[in-house]
């Protein structure tokens, strides 16, 4: 591949190419790109609830804790029907 070739892809596969030549910048015809030196995605996991509320839901799918003491979501939805 070429430079001139390079900035004709989209930029996430432009971003890929760099990363895994560890071509930290490039500048050509006017254009530049630079990134940054290191990348680590962030993973963020939730440990599991300690309350009783979180577990239980709404008719609409929302978590309890979610609606006020009417029963109503925050969220404004409207929740299914209960079948009698």
């Amino acid at each position: 591949m070429k430079i001139k070739n390079l900035l004709e892809l989209d930029l996430e596969d432009i971003i890929l190419h760099m990363r895994a030549l560890g071509v930290e910048a490039v500048a050509f015809n006017g254009s530049s790109l630079t990134l940054s030196k290191s990348y680590t995605p962030v993973k963020e996991e939730l440990p599991p609830s300690k309350f009783e509320d979180e577990e239980t839901k709404l008719a609409c799918g929302h978590a309890l804790w979610m609606a006020n003491e009417a029963g109503e979501c925050y969220e404004g939805c409207l929740g299914k029907p209960k079948e009698e």
